[in-house]
């Protein structure tokens, strides 16, 4: 017997920080055309069902009850596998609908926007064993650093295809960001603190030079380092609403606590920022809780908001890569273009190079095989360009464009948005 599913035409979805019932953003729609040409999937792929419009229309065809989900899994798996989240079609929307989000909530229904469980055990290690993490990555640095996956057939298998991905793209772990910190006898946490930085992943086990540059342009002895601490993203992206909720309970509390609901709290993540502002509207159903969130959500700052550039110190053909992840704070995207712009100049690329954005946050291990496909047309666009450094928003973005411009032999360098300091020097 087949599964019945029931989506809920009132469930809350948010574009732009609009929050909206999934059904009122699903009329919406007018079928313009507007969102074809900012979709990598359709760019892609041409077809009705890789495009943002095809999304909305099956949603719609769904919730109107002219489709029944259990008899069509295969054409809705379809339709929706080949969304990598990214939030480009709701920028070129008139009416600013969050397809991402309704993505998700048909995702998250149906169970098809999910990853290995073996990723899921290795992600929540994070959080609730953090040793057995630290083990796990070191014990990857040495299989790598030794060249022994093919060895254990790891990577071979498909339940770690996430492993094999993880392998070609991330650069070699080092060091945690936190035994980095105890080595050179930096204070972790203190007492009424000028800032409370959260750092993403990558800057914790991948690349502690994030995390250690970030502290460098905070430049304050009183920073409260918020280690194993989770903003519920993840749970986000992979329906588990309430872990999510619990996650964002917790974090919010937290920073009541510590900064006693004054002190700024920074990241140095795009994806995690983003979702941390977009907090009012998990709390849409708890009326106090989104008045705590409405103020915690002001208190956020990504690290570029920090940055202080000096005028014409970049002499090479300069990009900026703000690929997103659901959500797309505008505000934050144009100053920290400004900022580039005051470094770079004339040498700065006016224009949207890409038509293809990095795929970010856990859809890179959900989708690796979509993701290589973009990043490859990614790259053609940089070297079609002929551009020589690009600065991405996101660890993970500048991880992904490293190894693949490397694969193809090109020169361009990708950073973190944090080594434009360098520039200074």
């Amino acid at each position: 017997m087949k599964k019945k599913f029931y989506l809920n035409p009132a469930s809350f979805v948010s574009s732009m920080g609009k929050v909206q019932s999934l059904q009122n953003s699903v009329m919406r729609c007018t079928r313009c055309n507007s969102c074809l040409q900012s979709c990598p999937s359709y760019l892609l792929k041409p077809e009705e069902t890789s495009s943002p419009r095809g999304r909305v229309q099956l949603l719609r065809l769904i919730l109107e009850g002219k489709i029944k989900p259990e008899n069509h899994t295969e054409l809705i798996q379809k339709t929706l596998e080949g969304c990598l989240l990214c939030g480009k079609c709701s920028l070129a929307c008139a009416g600013d609908i969050p397809v991402a989000q309704q993505v998700l909530c048909l995702s998250k229904e149906m169970g098809l926007n999910t990853v290995s469980s073996s990723f899921k055990f290795f992600w929540r290690a994070k959080e609730v064993f953090p040793k057995f993490f630290d083990f796990f990555i070191r014990f990857i640095q040495f299989l790598r650093h030794w060249k022994m996956f093919a060895v254990f057939g790891i990577s071979k298998k498909s339940s770690f295809y996430w492993v094999r991905f993880a392998h070609r793209t991330l650069p070699a772990p080092k060091r945690s960001l936190k035994a980095t910190l105890k080595k050179m006898a930096l204070p972790l946490s203190c007492q009424k603190p000028d800032f409370i930085y959260l750092p993403s992943l990558e800057a914790c086990y991948i690349e502690p030079e994030i995390g250690q540059k970030t502290l460098q342009i905070l430049g304050s002895q009183k920073i409260h380092v918020l280690f194993q601490t989770s903003c519920g993203l993840f749970e986000y992206l992979y329906g588990e609403h309430a872990r999510c909720l619990t996650q964002a309970k917790n974090l919010l509390t937290r920073w009541e606590k510590i900064s006693n609901k004054k002190v700024p709290l920074v990241t140095d993540s795009w994806e995690v920022f983003a979702f941390l502002k977009n907090y009012p509207t998990l709390f849409a159903s708890l009326p106090n809780w989104q008045k705590r969130a409405d103020t915690f959500s002001s208190h956020i700052h990504f690290i570029s908001d920090y940055i202080k550039p000096k005028r014409s110190t970049l002499k090479v053909k300069t990009a900026m890569d703000y690929s997103s992840l659901l959500f797309l704070p505008l505000e934050n995207i144009s100053f920290t273009r400004r900022i580039l712009k005051t470094q770079a100049g004339k040498n700065l690329l006016e224009c949207d190079y890409s038509r293809f954005p990095t795929a970010l946050g856990g859809a890179v291990f959900a989708r690796p095989l979509q993701t290589e496909k973009v990043l490859l047309e990614q790259v053609n666009d940089i070297a079609q360009q002929q551009i020589e450094q690009i600065y991405c928003l996101s660890g993970w973005a500048a991880f992904m464009l490293s190894a693949t411009l490397k694969q193809q032999k090109l020169t361009t360098q990708a950073q973190h948005i944090v080594f434009l300091q360098d520039q200074h020097d």
